[in-house]
Formats: structure tokens, sequence, C-alpha cells
């Protein structure tokens, strides 16, 4: 864990957060796979901007355990770098910045390497109306560039 402040925030040794911010947040996904003991997977945002896959799974209790978790409930939380579904990691995306639906359609079709006059001819919508959606998008996802957006989410894909 202190090999890597800017992705886990933990308080007595226990993971309290991940990234910048996450969706779902990570509370709200420990307590859902706390109460399902099924895991939940989560997306988040990294100091340097970077987004990454966080899986968290329940481990049963007769697995094994090592230190002060070894008398309590222990979770397996991987941090995965790249993804081949841009569909899942637009809607994580989506829950992660708040992006609507038609902000959607507009990163996915730049996951997809269509240029913004494409999509803009595929949804039958003007221009003008494309690059305020594409604003939204930048200034939710706190990134300047359109590359930069870009380039973040197609390294969580293969």
């Amino acid at each position: 864990m202190r090999g890597a402040p800017a992705v886990v925030q933990t308080l007595a040794d226990q993971v309290r957060g991940i990234g910048l911010r996450c969706a779902p947040a990570f509370p709200d996904a420990l307590a859902q796979c706390r109460r399902t003991r099924q895991a939940v997977k989560l997306l988040a945002q990294l100091a340097n901007g970077g987004l990454v896959r966080a899986p968290l799974a329940w481990l049963p209790p007769d697995q094994p355990a090592f230190g002060p978790m070894a008398l309590s409930p222990a979770f397996l939380l991987m941090l995965e770098m790249r993804h081949s579904a841009n569909g899942e990691i637009v809607r994580r995306a989506a829950v992660l910045f708040g992006f609507t639906p038609a902000e959607c359609a507009i990163i996915t079709g730049l996951l997809e390497g269509q240029s913004l006059q494409t999509i803009v001819a595929k949804r039958g919508i003007a221009m003008s109306t494309a690059r305020s959606q594409l604003r939204g998008v930048l200034a939710k996802s706190g990134f300047a560039r359109q590359i930069d957006l870009v380039r973040a989410l197609s390294r969580l894909a293969d």
C-alpha cells in the first residue's frame, strides 16, 4: 500500500478509497460485496488523470489471510489497466463522471476511432451540438484535450 499513494487511500491499514474518485463509490462497493458475496467492478480515476478498473471480491473464510486480516473478513482488490469492452468502459465512465447518454455516444464514437464529423453524420446532429457535448465531456472528466480523454479510456481497451 505504501508504494501506491496515488492509487489507494488507506487508514489504519484498511483501504478507504481508490484514486481521486471511483464509481461506484468504494464504501458502497465494499458494502455490496460484503452483503452479496459477489465481486463488484469499479472504475477509478487516478491523480495523473489515468483510469483503472478495480474489481473487488469477497474472500471466503476458508481462504488464507495474513496479518491483522486473519481474524476479520478479507477482500481482494485488483487493479486492471486494460479491458476490451468499450461499452462497459463508457458506462462506468458515465457513472464516474456523470456523462449524459448523448455524451456517451460521442465518447463511444471517439473510442472506435471515428472523427467528430463521422459521429455527427451517424447521429444526425449538428456539429455545434457535438462540439458542445464534447466540451461537456472534457469539463466533467477534467481532461483538457480530446486526445487525452481518448488515450486514458483507450488504455483500458485492448
